[in-house]
């Protein structure tokens, strides 16, 4: 019998793209898999392989493995230490600058900073601001939770299920 995720390889709408279709069934190889990474890549690989997706996989892997790299460069040039501060967006005055910060500031779609159009720094900007939002929601519920814990107690001996996910809830609902 096949599995929930074999069945949807063949019965997926066809308007979709086959990277948000492969994006959907790799949400639910990784859930499959009890959000364990090493075995959701052992699933996907074993359940996708001959499928005609290998192309994007390989695509899409290489370009999170790109925008890596991309995101430790930026790392580098804020910790430089000629002027920028340790995790912070500042840039050296004058003109040592000229040249050197929007060529080597890359973005998630592979252009430079300078290269980027308005529309595209909104939607980099929308996507920042909803990470630091998610960050700041984790933040919270992991404050709230040490707030209930004693010290040589866990989560789970300290808080049910049911009161993270309501506290988890407000936080994320209410902000």
């Amino acid at each position: 019998m096949p599995t929930a995720t074999e069945t949807k390889l063949t019965t997926e709408p066809k308007e979709k793209t086959k990277r948000q279709i492969v994006n959907g069934w790799m949400r639910e190889i990784y859930v499959e898999a009890d959000r364990n990474i090493p075995d959701a890549a052992a699933l996907a690989l074993s359940q996708l392989n001959g499928r005609g997706f290998e192309e994007e996989l390989i695509r899409y892997a290489l370009s999170k493995w790109m925008a890596d790299i991309a995101h430790r460069e930026r790392t580098l040039v804020k910790k430089d230490p000629e002027g920028f501060l340790p995790g912070a967006v500042t840039a050296r005055t004058g003109a040592a600058i000229d040249g050197y910060f929007f060529s080597v500031w890359m973005m998630p779609n592979g252009k430079s900073l300078g290269e980027c159009s308005v529309e595209e720094l909104q939607e980099f900007a929308s996507a920042q601001e909803v990470i630091g939002n998610g960050h700041h929601h984790n933040a919270r519920f992991y404050r709230w939770l040490a707030e209930k814990c004693d010290e040589s107690s866990t989560v789970s001996e300290s808080v049910t299920e049911a009161e993270a996910a309501e506290k988890w809830q407000e936080i994320s609902t209410k902000g």
